[in-house]
């Protein structure tokens, strides 16, 4: 699963920027669009680029953020 699809991880990067307006405020969407987000768990992948430019710019690293929320990838072959 990709993060920008866990309810959990979604709701775990809008708190890591601080919140709603936190995040709006570095013009990644309005507010309403990661209100949206927040609600329905997924981000649409076109946003996904944004976020993660935001993120770092902020210091935060996402893949840490949603770490405990996604599985690792299963190898080829595992049962």
């Amino acid at each position: 699963m990709r993060w920008r699809e866990s309810p959990e991880a979604v709701r775990a990067v809008i708190a890591a920027f601080g919140g709603l307006t936190p995040m709006a405020k570095e013009g990644i969407a309005p507010i309403q669009t990661i209100s949206s987000w927040r609600s329905t768990g997924r981000i649409p992948k076109w946003r996904v680029e944004a976020i993660e430019l935001a993120a770092e710019r902020k210091g935060l690293v996402i893949a840490d953020i949603v770490a405990p929320f996604i599985a690792p990838p299963r190898e080829a072959g595992a049962a």
